[in-house]
């Protein structure tokens, strides 16, 4: 019996708090046995609303870890205790077991009859079936995240269902879930997210098997999963059996070998002084079931240690990885590959091959780790987990792995795709095409589709969904999002990765340390492959962060792997007049800072202020200096910031460090703030904080200690000045600048002031909440400078709306002013401008407009609301633009929180 868990009950009765918090108190299913005194006692509080059984959770809405605030032993469940039936009024209930202790309730049917719970969590448990919630028709957030159930049938009857997280499960059909995010009023968003990102309108289905509609369409959102099902409706379905093999490894490890044996068994084998440079993308074709034709694209990377950085551009999710190595190097690199695999590639299966140099058989003990760890899919097919091979010996081991390789291609979740049949003769239309033109306009893209079937391909979405498609799973390149490449469909990828490689590889840029002329680009991609598409190719090297334009020299560029390590009399030395930071990392990709210094380009000191390891940043305004040093061995970023608003430049730099990092799946650092005070800034060894613990710290206690200066130390101080923020505070109101014509404000006739309109309706953002604070030029006082508030205010805020009219377009001080600095920092990613178009025009027309992305959506005007089907007045125009800058604010407000 938990003594604990009892002593909290009967607390609970006495102050009649609605809240009950029974996590952390050792309690077990005996601890709930009809009778027992747990039992008993907890039958009694009907009075409670919310419920906790867990000993850690994870909260959607605080977007943080909870922990119970009892201190005995974890609890650990495998049934749902019975007295939850007495508790009648419960509107929130938490029976989520833990993060690597998953616990083992199966069934959900005694939950059946809680009809008022309004948030359920049941996740990191072992339920198969989902018994009995489809009676839970209240429930507004359902958290179901690490079960084992496939079948979400029920889910759709709840109606008023918003937030539903139902990751790392075995879903393969979400077509049961249509209702919920087809519904007119409220429609929930289709998702596919990281595990702890999950608003309150979205439908969270990532890591799941996902074959209907297939992942790539649910990657683009709710429009394209219902066109898929239109399509699907109308024309019927067929299946697609195209997988991806990719080979990797390092340099002479046999990856070029063998994709030549699976190709042709008996194709001559490449001679050790023959390597791959860049990539190698070769289509094996190969029996499989039924008629269709199977095809796997194998994808052989150079393995030299430079091409890292761009690995995860290409190393994708659903393929089968080959992982290489041969017995004549000692060192294999695992721990770079595998992680790297499971980052990029999530979980799909890795098939390890030892390349037996000269017949040489090595016994491997250093998979240890991952083989114990489940979360490395790793292959075993025999006694070794790994496949002996010796092609130069009558083919040794490649039988073995060939089947090893098919049988993995089958169980891929999109193998055998189910997608509409117009798509199959485009597929090979298109196929046909890239055996002779590597890139094509998107204009003759749209051509060949049309040609394959003019009814199936008559609208540009049509186009768009089937190439968005065809990126997705590797096929073709199609940069949709990007201005300058969206008008371009790449047919063969390594058309493109190649000229990359040629950048990379090239003597004369590595004579020059990493440097770029403008005249090299015609001299290195001198085929008439490349004729005509320099801008693009340099697009993508931007694109993928390999290189940047230089400083002064907008010609010419830097690619950043190429540069010299920085010289160690360049380090900054820790001195009393820097803020530090420092990233540290279990697992830390190379060239992070290669990228930060990409993102960050127009902030650094000068060109010999960058190495491949190091960059130095200056603020144009403030004169704020950094350096940003990585240290791979050590697997630590270090950040140092000095000079006027110092912390000013070092929250850009977190800023672009979290964007740069958010880039890859899995990679979480922990930040350490270094003690400020005077012993620990000479010493070699100061006391150092981490980031997560300061957080926590902060709820029970204002200050942390330092040993070495035995000082005492205010921890919002601590965080304040090295640009971070304590998440659980209140966050500041957002600053809005609000741009507009006079004609749509005091000028306005018939009632058409926008201005006040539109902030009206923004008052229960601003006035109510204070989550905004919105500033136009009415706020001007009489006598002040007006150009020179409204550039401060425009130079200050974190949002810019622009209420966009033919008098908008028409107003020379928003056009040179204005719009011009929105627009730069917008760019710069200094704030988020927003259009609101309140009266129709041909804004689109105007290239700074027509890339952002406006409100209301589909671009119809709030002034043309009566064109709207689901607008019966102009206040529901104006209210579909309040929920969307709603949503913009709660976003924003993650990053830009003080």
């Amino acid at each position: 019996m938990s003594d604990l868990a009892l002593k909290v009950i009967n607390e609970c009765l006495e102050t009649k708090d609605p809240y009950l918090d029974l996590g952390r108190c050792f309690l077990t299913d005996h601890d709930f046995v009809r009778g027992s005194p747990v039992d008993i006692a907890l039958r009694k509080c009907q009075f409670v609303r919310t419920l906790n059984l867990s000993n850690i959770w994870y909260d959607y809405d605080k977007l943080g870890f909870q922990h119970s605030k009892n201190k005995g032993k974890p609890n650990h469940l495998s049934l749902c205790p019975q007295a939850l039936i007495a508790l009648k009024e419960l509107s929130g209930l938490i029976i989520a077991g833990d993060i690597g202790t998953t616990w083992d309730i199966i069934n959900t049917e005694p939950l059946a009859s809680l009809t008022q719970l309004t948030h359920l969590d049941l996740s990191h448990n072992k339920i198969r079936e989902l018994k009995g919630l489809d009676q839970l028709t209240h429930l507004q957030s359902l958290i179901l995240r690490h079960n084992l159930f496939k079948d979400v049938n029920g889910l759709a009857q709840l109606s008023n269902l918003k937030r539903l997280v139902i990751i790392e499960n075995q879903i393969s059909d979400i077509t049961p879930l249509r209702p919920l995010f087809q519904r007119a009023k409220d429609p929930s968003k289709l998702v596919l997210k990281p595990r702890w990102e999950t608003a309150k309108d979205e439908i969270n289905v990532s890591d799941n098997p996902i074959t209907t509609p297939p992942k790539e369409i649910v990657e683009q959102g709710n429009d394209a999963v219902l066109r898929y099902f239109e399509r699907i409706s109308n024309e019927g379905i067929d299946y697609l059996y195209e997988a991806k093999l990719t080979l990797v490894g390092e340099g002479n490890a046999g990856k070029t070998s063998l994709q030549k044996r699976l190709v042709n068994d008996i194709a001559p084998l490449p001679t050790e002084d023959d390597r791959t440079r860049g990539i190698l993308i070769i289509d094996w074709a190969y029996e499989g079931p039924g008629e269709k034709k199977h095809i796997a694209h194998i994808w052989d990377f150079g393995g030299q240690d430079v091409y890292y950085p761009v690995h995860r551009f290409f190393l994708t999710e659903d393929s089968v990885f080959v992982l290489l190595a041969s017995t004549r190097q000692t060192l294999h690199y695992f721990d770079y590959w595998i992680p790297t695999i499971f980052q990029f590639g999530g979980n799909s299966p890795i098939i390890i091959g030892q390349t037996c140099h000269q017949g040489n058989k090595v016994p491997w003990n250093d998979l240890g780790y991952y083989l114990s760890n489940d979360d490395f899919n790793i292959i075993k097919t025999g006694q070794r987990p790994y496949i002996e091979l010796n092609l130069l010996n009558n083919n040794e081991g490649l039988k073995e792995i060939k089947k090893a390789i098919i049988d993995q291609i089958e169980l891929l979740p999109h193998y055998g795709k189910g997608v509409p049949k117009s798509w199959i003769p485009a597929r090979e239309a298109i196929a046909e095409t890239a055996k002779t033109k590597d890139c094509i306009s998107f204009e003759d893209f749209t051509k060949i589709c049309l040609k394959t079937n003019a009814e199936k391909f008559a609208s540009k979405i049509d186009v768009e969904d089937f190439a968005h498609f065809l990126h997705a799973l590797g096929i073709v390149l199609w940069y949709s999002d990007i201005e300058e490449l969206q008008h371009w469909v790449i047919l063969q990828p390594e058309w493109a990765m190649n000229a990359v490689y040629k950048i990379i590889d090239d003597d004369t840029i590595q004579e020059r340390r990493g440097h770029i002329s403008a005249t090299d680009f015609s001299r290195i991609w001198a085929e008439k492959c490349y004729e005509y598409r320099f801008e693009i190719l340099k697009k993508m090297l931007q694109v993928f962060k390999i290189a940047f334009r230089k400083k002064h020299e907008k010609l010419d560029f830097i690619i950043p792997c190429r540069l010299d390590s920085i010289p160690h009399e360049l380090i900054w030395k820790d001195d009393a007049k820097y803020l530090r930071l420092v990233y540290k990392y279990n697992f830390m990709p190379r060239g992070l800072v290669n990228q930060l210094s990409a993102d960050l380009s127009r902030h650094i000191k000068s060109d010999s202020d960058v190495w491949n390891n190091a960059v130095n940043f200056e603020h144009k305004d403030t004169k704020a200096q950094a350096q940003v040093v990585e240290d791979f061995y050590n697997r630590s970023i270090s950040i140092r910031v000095t000079g006027k608003d110092a912390r000013g430049l070092m929250m850009l730099i977190i800023e672009a460090m979290r964007d740069v990092i958010d880039s890859y799946k899995r990679v979480t650092p922990s930040i350490i703030v270094p003690c400020p005070c005077q012993e620990c800034k000479r010493s070699d060894n100061p006391t150092t904080f981490e980031y997560e613990k300061l957080l926590k710290w902060s709820e029970t206690k204002p200050s942390v200690h330092c040993n070495e200066g035995d000082v005492k130390l205010p921890i919002e101080e601590l965080l304040y000045n090295v640009g971070l923020t304590n998440d659980k505070k209140k966050t500041r109101p957002l600053k809005a600048f609000i741009s507009y014509s006079k004609h749509d404000g005091e000028l306005a006739k018939n009632g058409g002031n926008y201005l006040d309109a539109f902030k009206k309706h923004l008052s229960p953002l601003s006035t109510h909440t204070e989550l905004i604070q919105p500033w136009d030029d009415t706020l001007l006082i009489a006598g002040e400078d007006w150009d020179k508030k409204i550039r401060e205010q425009l130079n200050t805020c974190d949002i810019i709306f622009l209420l966009i009219s033919p008098d908008f377009l028409n107003t020379k001080y928003i056009q040179d002013t204005e719009l011009q600095i929105a627009i730069k920092r917008h760019e710069n990613r200094e704030c988020i401008v927003v259009p609101v178009i309140v009266r129709a025009c041909g804004w689109t027309d105007i290239p700074m407009l027509s890339k952002l992305s406006a409100l209301p959506r589909k671009g119809d005007a709030v002034a043309s609301w009566k064109n709207n089907i689901n607008w019966q007045t102009i206040d529901d125009a104006w209210k579909h633009v309040y929920d969307e800058v709603k949503k913009l604010i709660d976003q924003f407000a993650k990053k830009t929180a003080e």
